[in-house]
């Protein structure tokens, strides 16, 4: 079975709650499990593939691999989804459409986001842009090898508690609490080992990411939360109805800083 990663035993600061009962032949487990869901599917996904290229509409289709969240696999000690660490929260994107995408090129100088696909569908299909997405960024000059401004941080956020988010810039990233903030340096410390939060020598970072979380909130249009009557209905998709109010209290707060 596959080895835990080298910070499985660092002492994180968050809950473990669903591998509090696990052994490390569990963890083990999990992570081999995990890996052969993602060979399946990978197989699927190329089944698709194969008939999209080879069919009679593979000169105007463009393929693009994405998914909206990874999983912990042992890092930090934590399975699943729903937090903000890197291996939770970045995700590759593959993007193929031979003749008009340059095929076999790694770009790791954009910042790129889930809310930027229907953003670059809609360029590619000649349609305008949507309405109110004021973040989103199409990717076809990326795409097309064209230099562009582009974005100097990206924010993810989660739809579950503990309230967070983060701001990633190329080197680093701060996840964000109410009460407090975590500061890693991702390009030196790819496993967000040490929180750089309380050194003073990354303060200018720390409130740089500050401002840039509280542009992020001010650019998007916070919805007030579910009336009463579907208080059931999100609770069933893990967003209690009291969690999103607190998500949009917490976000006003952030808009009103000076």
């Amino acid at each position: 079975m596959p080895p835990l990663p080298t910070n499985f035993d660092y002492n994180y600061k968050e809950s473990r709650t669903k591998i509090r009962t696990w052994n490390l032949r569990d963890c083990r487990y999990y992570i081999y499990s995990y890996y052969r869901m993602c060979e399946m599917v990978d197989a699927e996904i190329g089944r698709v593939y194969d008939a999209v290229r080879n069919g009679p509409h593979s000169g105007n289709t463009l393929f693009i691999l994405m998914s909206d969240h990874g999983d912990g696999l042992g890092f930090h000690a934590k399975v699943s989804k729903g937090y903000l660490e890197e291996e939770a929260s970045r995700v590759p994107a593959v993007v193929s459409w031979p003749g008009k995408v340059a095929q076999g090129v790694r770009d790791t100088r954009h910042l790129v986001s889930g809310v930027d696909i229907a953003a670059t569908i809609c360029d590619y299909a000649g349609a305008p842009p949507m309405p109110k997405a004021t973040l989103a960024r199409s990717w076809r000059p990326l795409l097309e090898g064209k230099e562009i401004p582009w974005r100097d941080y990206v924010v993810c956020e989660t739809s579950v508690g503990p309230l967070s988010a983060c701001v990633r810039d190329l080197q680093f990233k701060s996840i964000i609490y109410p009460d407090r903030t975590r500061l890693y340096d991702i390009k030196n410390d790819p496993l967000e080992t040490k929180d750089l939060a309380d050194d003073p020598k990354y303060a200018a970072v720390r409130k740089r990411h500050r401002e840039n979380f509280r542009e992020h909130v001010s650019q998007i249009e916070i919805y007030p939360g579910p009336a009463k009557r579907l208080t059931a209905q999100v609770r069933g998709r893990r967003l209690s109805a009291n969690l999103y109010k607190a998500y949009v209290n917490w976000y006003e707060q952030v808009k009103a800083e000076s």
